[in-house]
């Protein structure tokens, strides 16, 4: 998530003040990025976020959580940058996520 908002491929929505999250969704160019990499984008249903922030409770960071998350990680795994451990939530990192980002 940190190398997207670096990559201002995400902007910030507005929240309400008592929200424990933030939300966003892919700029313009962020969108057009994350298409050229294979990322099918989700449509916001609803009223709903495509992306919020969600808190890694072993990492104790920020990861990208909703259904942009859902796709980026489905991509990943479809070009082989990652693997999933089934019934699990770990993944393994394949290769670095650079030749990826970095086409």
């Amino acid at each position: 998530m940190d190398e997207f908002l670096w990559r201002r491929w995400l902007e910030t929505l507005p929240t309400s003040p008592d929200s424990t999250r933030f939300f966003y969704s892919p700029t313009d160019s962020g969108a057009d990025a994350l298409v050229k990499r294979g990322v099918v984008i989700p449509t916001a249903k609803s009223g709903k976020p495509v992306a919020f922030s969600c808190l890694d409770w072993t990492e104790r960071r920020w990861h990208l959580g909703g259904a942009l998350g859902r796709a980026i990680v489905g991509t990943l795994v479809d070009v082989g940058c990652i693997e999933r451990t089934p019934g699990s939530r770990v993944v393994t990192l394949k290769e670095s996520l650079y030749r990826w980002l970095d086409p």
